[in-house]
């Protein structure tokens, strides 16, 4: 059905244009995100993405082409973001245990967050 679809709004076979720009698109991600697995994964998922919301795509604001590295490039911006998500040092990691109960520090030389010489 959406491979249909596909070919109505592109005029192009799918799996002939998948053959042809999964390549480009994956060596376009490894630019993005220097990580060859994450840029397979994320091709993979353009495409799989692509094809549920093709009825969205509009041929004449754009190529396929360019919609789905847009699609892509989203995509990877998006995993990289939770890649980078930190914890807090105040996160719990147990009940009544915090990461800044580790850290060891003296405030006895500080006055109203100044140090006192």
């Amino acid at each position: 059905m959406f491979t249909e679809e596909f070919a109505i709004k592109t005029g192009q076979n799918f799996e002939t244009y998948y053959k042809k720009y999964r390549p480009k698109l994956v060596r376009f991600l490894i630019g993005i995100g220097k990580d060859e697995d994450d840029a397979e994964d994320v091709a993979t998922e353009a495409f799989v993405t692509s094809l549920n919301k093709i009825d969205s795509y509009d041929p004449t604001k754009a190529v396929f082409s360019t919609w789905l590295f847009t699609i892509a490039k989203r995509i990877m911006i998006q995993k990289a973001r939770e890649k980078n998500k930190f914890t807090s040092i105040d996160f719990d990691y147990e009940e009544g245990f915090s990461l800044g109960d580790t850290l060891s520090y003296d405030d006895t030389n500080y006055e109203s967050g100044h140090a006192i010489n």
